[in-house]
């Protein structure tokens, strides 16, 4: 099976699967031969390198939803953590 891509289509390509090799480090391996067959393997080693070099955010607190029950004082209403 072959694809036609444009160098802008295989670059984004080879940057998505670099950003998920850092990420999902277990994939890595799997990655770079995706990396090689686009003929990326430099382009990969590069963008995995500036991806680890960032600093990671911080990642944010859940969300806090509050459910105040009728006549309840606001301290004793309840705090339940929503998943996103």
């Amino acid at each position: 099976m072959q694809y036609e891509l444009d160098e802008s289509d295989r670059q984004a390509i080879v940057l998505a699967i670099a950003r998920l090799s850092v990420e999902r480090p277990g994939w890595n391996d799997y990655l770079g031969t995706i990396a090689e067959k686009l003929n990326g393997s430099e382009l990969f080693a590069t963008f995995r390198r500036y991806k680890e070099e960032l600093p990671r955010p911080d990642i944010p607190p859940p969300l806090v939803a509050t459910a105040q029950v009728e006549n309840q004082p606001a301290e004793q209403t309840e705090r339940h953590a929503i998943e996103t």
